[in-house]
């Protein structure tokens, strides 16, 4: 009687190990699958911001070439490739709630030679470049194909002023412009 009661025990024993294991193995199984399932996801929106960097301001994209460059690795894991997403939204964020002036130098016009511009972005949406020695202004957006400009000499002035307004050079003042 005490070696079939031990054998029971045993028995009893062996079967809460196993159905333990193959609890264990069906909740591995599925953060696999989870982890497989956020992975690929982290692999489309890496795509879909490489997709979206021509439309970036020139500016911005210059800044993010090390994080593109880093989404660009194959071989990254994706703790890494995520802190290289994170960075790339929060310095789109950062410059998107920002007014930015600065010189720049822009090829426009199909011109191979680039020429150093004022130029003053409206976060993501919009920029102004000014070329003093031409006198001539442009618009700057995104588009289907990219980032664009577009010359409108009729706005230099109002331009200049935005741009003279944004480096302290003047009283602030309503400036109409494209948009």
């Amino acid at each position: 009687a005490g070696l079939e009661q031990r054998q029971v025990l045993a028995t009893a024993k062996a079967s809460a190990g196993l159905q333990e294991l193959a609890n264990l193995s069906a909740r591995t199984d599925d953060a696999r699958t989870r982890l497989q399932s956020s992975t690929d996801r982290l692999r489309t929106i890496c795509d879909e911001l490489i997709a979206l960097r021509p439309q970036l301001p020139p500016r911005l994209s210059r800044a993010l070439d090390l994080p593109y460059q880093g989404l660009a690795d194959p071989e990254l894991t994706p703790g890494e490739r995520m802190q290289h997403v994170a960075t790339i939204w929060a310095r789109c964020h950062q410059f998107n709630r920002s007014i930015t002036g600065v010189e720049e130098s822009l090829a426009l016009d199909g011109a191979a030679n680039p020429r150093v511009l004022d130029v003053i972005y409206w976060g993501l949406s919009h920029a102004y470049a000014l070329d003093r020695g031409r006198n001539t202004a442009y618009v700057g957006a995104p588009g289907t194909s990219g980032w664009s400009w577009h010359e409108d000499a009729s706005i230099a002035t109002q331009v200049a002023s935005l741009i003279a307004i944004h480096r302290d050079e003047s009283d602030p003042e309503f400036i109409t412009v494209p948009a």
